[in-house]
C-alpha cells in the first residue's frame, strides 16, 4: 500500500495540536496587582480597598486617572495617600483616602483634578502639621465635591484641610471642609466657590486676585493678609471670627450676610482701598471695626449701603490716633444702623462708651466723610462723631428713636 502524504496545511495543524497536548494549556495573564507604594503609569480603577503602613500610591505619568471606584485607601498615620510630582493632568476621584500624614500631595503638577473624594483623618492636630491636601508650585488645580475632615485634636481649627504654596489658578468648588484652608505664597487667582467651611475657615496670604463667592462659613472666618484685589462676595458667615483684612490693597467685601461673629469685618493695620458694600451685619459683637494708629493706613476705605442690626457694641466703630502725612480718605455713606449697642462693654481710647449705630474717634480735621446714613433706635447715639469737628458732615443723615440723636454731624 502506498503511503499517503498530508497536505502542508494539515501537517502544520497536526504539529500545533501535538505541541498543545505536550505543553498543556497556555497560562492566562493576570492583571498587575495594586500594591502600597506602587507607581501608577496607566489608568487605574480599584476593585477593593487598599490598606497601607506607609505610602499609598504614586502617580508617575501624565494624564493618569486613579478611580477609587468607591473604595478606601487607608493608612496608619504615616506617609501619603496619593502623591503626584512633576506630572500633568492627574485625575484622582470617587473614593476615600483616610489616615495618612498627607492625604493627597501634589508638587509641580499641571491641571490636576481631585473630584468626589472623602479625605478623612489625614494630617494632624497641631498648627504645623501636614494637611489632607497639600499642593506646592502647581497650576490649574481643581478640587471639586466631596468632603475633607482632617485628623485633629481640640480645637479643630488647628487642623489643615487644604494647604497650598504657589498654586496658581486654583479652584475649590462644592467641597464640605472642616478645619483650615490656607492658600499662601503666590496662590494667585484662586476661585473658592460654593463650599461649606466649618471651624477654622479660609486664610489668603500673599496671594492676589482671589475670589471667594457663595460659600457658607460656620464657626469659621476669612483672613486676608498681604493680598491685593481680593473679592469676598455673597457669602454667609455665622459665628466664628468674621472677615479680617490686613496689609491689603483693593479688597472688596460685598453682598455677604455676617451674623453672630466677633467682628463682621475687622482691620487694625494698613488696609488701603477697602470697600465694604451691600452687606448685612446682624448680631455681631461689632459689625465693622477699623482700629488703627495712623488714619492714613485706611486710605480709600468705603463703607456703603450696608445694614447694621443688633450688633452688641456698635454697628461700625472707627478709631485712629493720628491722621498722618499721607492721604486718609474715608467715606461712610448710605448705611442703615438699627438697634445697635445694647450689649456694650467697650470704651474707645477717649473713654467714651461704644454703644451707637456709628461710633468714630478720630483726630479733628480728618477726611472722614459721613453722609446719608439712616439710624434708628440705637442704644445711645445714632451717629457719634467724636470729638466734634473730627468728621465731615456730608449731609442727608437721619436719626429716628436714638436717645442721644447724633453728634459731630447733623441728623434730620
Amino acid at each position: 500500500m502506498r503511503s499517503r502524504t498530508l497536505p502542508v496545511p494539515a501537517v502544520f495543524v497536526a504539529l500545533a495540536a501535538a505541541l498543545v497536548v505536550a505543553a498543556g494549556p497556555l497560562p492566562a495573564y493576570a492583571a498587575t496587582p495594586v500594591r502600597c507604594g506602587g507607581t501608577v503609569t496607566t489608568d487605574l480603577t480599584l476593585t477593593a480597598n487598599l490598606s497601607c503602613r506607609g505610602d499609598g500610591l504614586i502617580v508617575g505619568a501624565d494624564g493618569v486617572t486613579v478611580n477609587l471606584n468607591g473604595h478606601t485607601i487607608s493608612g496608619s498615620a504615616a506617609g501619603t495617600g496619593i502623591r503626584a510630582v512633576g506630572v500633568a493632568a492627574p485625575r484622582i476621584r470617587n473614593g476615600v483616602i483616610r489616615g495618612f500624614t498627607i492625604g493627597v500631595w501634589l508638587e509641580a503638577t499641571r491641571d490636576a483634578r481631585l473630584t468626589g473624594l472623602q479625605l478623612l483623618d489625614n494630617g494632624g492636630g497641631t498648627a504645623f502639621a501636614p494637611a489632607s491636601v497639600y499642593a506646592d508650585q502647581v497650576s490649574g488645580l481643581l478640587i471639586q465635591g466631596g468632603r475633607i475632615v482632617p485628623r485633629s485634636g481640640p480645637p479643630p481649627t488647628l487642623a489643615y484641610a487644604i494647604r497650598t504654596a504657589g498654586a496658581k489658578g486654583l479652584v475649590v468648588r462644592g467641597v464640605d471642609v472642616t478645619g483650615l484652608t490656607d492658600l499662601s505664597s503666590g496662590s494667585n487667582a484662586a476661585q473658592v466657590v460654593g463650599n461649606t467651611f466649618r471651624y477654622g475657615g479660609l486664610n489668603l496670604s500673599e496671594s492676589h486676585d482671589a475670589v471667594v463667592r457663595r460659600n457658607s462659613f460656620l464657626w469659621a472666618g476669612i483672613n486676608i493678609s498681604e493680598c491685593n484685589r481680593a473679592q469676598v462676595l455673597d457669602n454667609v458667615l455665622t459665628s466664628g471670627r468674621g472677615i479680617r483684612s490686613t496689609f491689603t490693597d483693593g479688597t472688596l467685601i460685598r453682598g455677604n450676610l455676617v451674623r453672630d461673629t466677633q467682628y463682621g469685618v475687622y482691620t487694625d493695620v494698613v488696609t488701603h482701598h477697602l470697600r465694604v458694600e451691600g452687606n448685612t451685619f446682624d448680631g455681631n459683637r461689632y459689625g465693622v471695626r477699623a482700629d488703627v494708629h495712623v488714619l492714613g493706613e485706611l486710605d480709600g476705605l468705603l463703607v456703603r449701603n450696608n445694614r447694621f442690626t443688633a450688633n452688641d457694641q456698635a454697628g461700625m466703630f472707627l478709631e485712629a490716633d493720628i491722621i498722618g502725612t499721607g492721604p486718609a480718605r474715608v467715606t461712610i455713606s448710605d448705611n442703615r444702623f438699627t438697634r445697635n449697642g445694647y450689649a456694650s462693654t467697650d470704651l474707645d481710647s477717649a473713654y467714651r462708651w461704644i454703644d451707637d449705630g456709628l461710633h468714630t474717634n478720630v483726630p479733628v480735621g480728618s477726611a472722614v466723610v459721613v453722609a446719608r446714613n439712616l439710624t434708628s433706635h440705637n442704644a445711645e447715639f445714632g451717629i457719634e462723631g467724636s470729638p466734634v469737628g473730627s468728621v465731615r458732615d456730608g449731609g442727608g443723615n437721619v436719626s429716628t428713636g436714638d436717645p442721644a440723636g447724633c453728634i459731630g454731624v447733623t441728623c434730620g
